[in-house]
């Protein structure tokens, strides 16, 4: 079993659902619900992305760039 987020208007166990929905499906049966585009494509986070701080030479030259002479 997989979860799918639903594109479109769909009826899934008898039940009518819309986009957007997340419905609990078998593999075969989100192959056949991809094959006529009803699946979402993935969501696309919006979580900022964090690194770790530089160190050495190269930071200090970043971090003294922002110093007026």
């Amino acid at each position: 079993m997989q979860k799918v987020t639903l594109s479109g208007p769909h009826t899934h166990q008898g039940k009518p659902v819309t986009a957007g929905d997340t419905i609990d499906v078998s593999d075969e049966e989100a192959k056949w619900l991809e094959r006529r585009g009803r699946i979402a494509p993935p969501a696309v986070s919006h979580s900022p992305i964090v690194t770790a701080p530089q160190t050495g030479k190269k930071a200090k030259q970043e971090n003294d760039d922002h110093v007026a002479d």
